[in-house]
């Protein structure tokens, strides 16, 4: 935690706390992977993207990015899935929203990360 002093838009100085988030690692940890990081940065990562497609994220992005970490599944795996969908699918999205195909993109990901769990399998198990 950081101290610092800032002066507000009146004019008048405040003490004030600041925080410094390091995507979700604690002092002292180190983040081994971009696999693991906290769910603020599997919105953030995922968000950016879209951002990057001129698209707002979508509304859900924070409950589906909570179901997609409790289940398991890689953030790589995850704007993996996202990009290639945006680059292929961007004339679908009229309004500049990203919420349009969002469903549908939710399904691709567990699906596609289902699979390649089955292929996984299979490979250690001839």
């Amino acid at each position: 935690m950081l101290t610092g002093r800032v002066v507000s838009c009146f004019g008048k100085p405040q003490q004030v706390e600041l925080e410094i988030a390091l995507a979700g690692c604690s002092e002292g940890k180190v983040m081994t992977s971009i696999d693991d990081v906290d769910l603020d940065t599997y919105c953030g990562r995922v968000g950016n993207l879209y951002g990057r497609y001129r698209l707002s994220p979508p509304f859900t992005l924070r409950r589906a990015a909570a179901d997609w970490k409790a289940s398991g599944i890689a953030l790589s795996h995850i704007v993996a899935v996202i990009d290639r969908h945006l680059s292929d699918h961007r004339r679908r999205y009229y309004s500049g929203s990203g919420d349009a195909l969002f469903s549908w993109v939710d399904e691709i990901i567990r699906k596609t990360w289902r699979e390649q769990g089955r292929e996984t399998r299979l490979a250690q198990h001839p």
